[in-house]
C-alpha cells in the first residue's frame, strides 16, 4: 500500500488574490477595500467575474495584539493634569493558513464559495438600504423572471447575474455597493 505524500508546496493565500482592479492597496490590516474601476460599473461580465472570484476566497482572520499604558502629566498646577494612552507595540498575525486547514489541498475546480450571495429583490419587504429614499424615475427595472435570463448553462446564480446587469445599466452617475 502506497502512502500518498502531501503537497510539499501548498497554495498560499496571497494578498494579490484579494486585490481589486483599480482598488486601494490591500493589506492584512485592511478591513475594507475600495475600487473606482469604471469597468465594474459598466461591464456586467467583469463585475460578476470579480464577485465570483471574491466569493471563492476564504476570510482572512487577523489576530491583532496591542500593548499600551497610560501616562499622566501635570502642567503647572496640580489640578491641571492630562492623561494620555501611549501605544507600546502592535503585533498582527495572519491566522488564515493556521485556521483554514485543508484549503490549500483543494483543487481549483473544487473550491467552495466562502461567501453566499443574498440578493435583495424589489418588493421582498426586507428593510435594507437600497440607495435613496425616492424611487428613480429614469431607471426602469428589468422585466421577466431571473431564471429566464441567460440560460447558457453557466454555474452563475441567475439572481446575481441579473443584479450585475441591473447595476451596470443603472444610469446613475454615482453607483456603489457593499460586499461583506
Amino acid at each position: 500500500m502506497k502512502k500518498v505524500a502531501s503537497n510539499p508546496h501548498p497554495r498560499r493565500l496571497l494578498n494579490s488574490l484579494y486585490e481589486l482592479p483599480g482598488g486601494t492597496e490591500t493589506t492584512t490590516k485592511a478591513t475594507s477595500d475600495i475600487t473606482l474601476s469604471a469597468s465594474l460599473s459598466s461591464d456586467s461580465d467583469a463585475l460578476i467575474c470579480l464577485l465570483r472570484q471574491q466569493m471563492r476566497l476564504p476570510p482572512r482572520p487577523i489576530l491583532s495584539i496591542c500593548g499600551s499604558h497610560t501616562m499622566t502629566t501635570y502642567h503647572g498646577k496640580e489640578d491641571e493634569k492630562r492623561t494620555v494612552t501611549v501605544l507600546d507595540f502592535v503585533i498582527d498575525l495572519d491566522l488564515a493558513e493556521t485556521m483554514l486547514t485543508g484549503w490549500e489541498e483543494m483543487a481549483p475546480s473544487e473550491e467552495k464559495e466562502w461567501v453566499q450571495a443574498d440578493i435583495v429583490r424589489d418588493g421582498d419587504d426586507r428593510l435594507l438600504f437600497r440607495g435613496g429614499n425616492r424611487r428613480s424615475r429614469m431607471h426602469k427595472p428589468l422585466r421577466g423572471a431571473a431564471e429566464e435570463t441567460h440560460m447558457d448553462g453557466s454555474d452563475i446564480d441567475p439572481d446575481l447575474r441579473l443584479w450585475c446587469e441591473r447595476f451596470c445599466r443603472d444610469p446613475s452617475s454615482v453607483k456603489s455597493f457593499t460586499f461583506y
